[in-house]
């Protein structure tokens, strides 16, 4: 009995350090942050997935092709909108307000030099900063213009949709019922008891 008291305290103990991780690798390109509040978002692992993946955008202002990764904002929203990956196809560009990627930055200490677990957090061309789009429209011209990030100083600038910059893709992360997760609990917990009572019958 004190030997399956000590498990179950070591399992919740490990579920807790779990919960209170703020970012944790998922171990398939995707990242969870956990924020204080209790929402959760899942980031893609490499923040420059459309460059690795050689993904072709067409600029039409400028009629020029890109595969490096930067695309136009209009190219960025579709991009997002239509990416499927680690079994979601639900994902988009950040938020701002309430700014995910100021979030990253200024909570969780994600910059250009200390990326943390995601990877390709760059821009080869230091003149231009580690930007990528907000999926925010400017309120001066939501028409030619929208919001971006740049990583390399932690601010939000605006630029005209038709500029070239990266494209991270982000997706919130709806928790399970807590009845479930009481329920895989209990069922462990049921498992774990029942193993230690077979194992002292044998004894």
């Amino acid at each position: 009995m004190k030997r399956l008291r000590l498990f179950v305290f070591l399992m919740i103990m490990l579920l807790s350090v779990s919960a209170n991780a703020a970012l944790i690798d998922n171990g398939n390109g995707t990242v969870t942050q956990i924020k204080s509040d209790g929402s959760m978002l899942m980031w893609l692992k490499d923040a420059n997935y459309a460059g690795t993946t050689g993904y072709v955008s067409y600029n039409d202002y400028y009629d020029t092709y890109s595969t490096g990764g930067s695309m136009t904002w209009g190219n960025a929203m579709y991009w997002a909108d239509t990416l499927s990956f680690a079994g979601y196809d639900d994902w988009r560009l950040p938020a701002s307000p309430p700014g995910e990627m100021e979030d990253l930055y200024y909570n969780e200490g994600v910059t250009a030099s200390t990326p943390g677990p995601f990877t390709n957090l760059y821009d080869p061309d230091p003149t231009h900063g580690v930007s990528y789009w907000y999926s925010r429209e400017s309120e001066t011209c939501p028409g030619c213009g929208a919001y971006f990030f740049m990583f390399n100083g932690g601010v939000v600038m605006e630029d005209w949709k038709y500029h070239e910059r990266k494209a991270w893709a982000v997706r919130t992360v709806v928790p399970e019922p807590i009845s479930s997760i009481l329920f895989v609990t209990g069922g462990a917990t049921f498992g774990i008891r029942g193993f230690f009572r077979k194992r002292k019958q044998r004894t």
